[in-house]
């Protein structure tokens, strides 16, 4: 046959679609088989597939700076709140800083004055509404027993007013025990709800001894009569 001939270029095209459709139907499996493959990850592609850490809610207290607080203790020579300042940790978020101020109040006075919170007192978490109040989570051992009424109104209230006497944003303070709310703390004291504070418990300052009247400067020495010239 003449390879010139056009029924030879059909042949040769039909085989040709033959051939090709061949290759095709073997190879797919091995070309979808390298599709499906893993790409491998380079170090750049792994950092970025890293996902981004959460910042932590608040930044942590800065234990190099402090502030100066006022702590209430009921005194022990009278029937008052007597005030005691002290050095607490700077925190940026309310919240903990009122923590450090209540862990404070809880670890007793260092003048002198009776402790405002009993004995191993622990502070579990204080929160803050938008509307002013803390919430104060209080562990068990916070509870009273056999004081009298005017005393744990003293306990109570050491807490309340050193909050608000420190931290003006603080308008009124809940008690919460075991993180429940409490009745009372002796029997007496109705803690049911949030209280304001009472500034009227607080001890007027000890006055502060008068200095001696300045008596003026100190005279002037009169100078001595020089001696007398003896005759020659």
């Amino acid at each position: 046959m003449n390879r010139d001939d056009p029924r030879w270029r059909d042949a040769r095209a039909a085989l040709g679609l033959v051939l090709l459709f061949v290759v095709v139907v073997y190879a797919s499996p091995r070309w979808s088989a390298l599709f499906r493959a893993d790409v491998p990850v380079t170090d750049d592609d792994a950092v970025d597939a890293l996902p981004t850490p959460t910042p932590p809610p608040h930044a942590p207290a800065d234990a190099s700076r402090s502030i100066q607080v006022r702590l209430l203790f009921p005194a022990a020579d009278r029937n008052a709140l007597s005030i005691e300042e002290r050095a607490v940790a700077y925190d940026p978020d309310l919240a903990r800083q009122l923590e450090h101020v209540v862990e404070a109040l809880a670890a007793g006075s260092r003048s002198g004055h009776l402790p405002a919170l009993p004995a191993g007192t622990r502070v579990l978490q204080v929160l803050v509404d938008p509307r002013g109040t803390a919430f104060v989570d209080l562990s068990k051992e916070a509870t009273w027993t056999g004081i009298g009424a005017f005393e744990e109104r003293l306990a109570v209230y050491a807490l309340v007013d050193t909050l608000a006497l420190n931290f003006p944003a603080v308008r009124r303070v809940q008690w919460l025990i075991e993180d429940k709310p409490v009745e009372t703390l002796a029997g007496h004291v109705d803690l049911s709800r949030a209280l304001r504070a009472d500034m009227t418990l607080i001890a007027e300052p000890e006055p502060t001894p008068e200095a001696t009247p300045d008596a003026g400067p100190a005279p002037a020495a009169t100078p001595e009569p020089a001696p007398a010239e003896l005759p020659r």
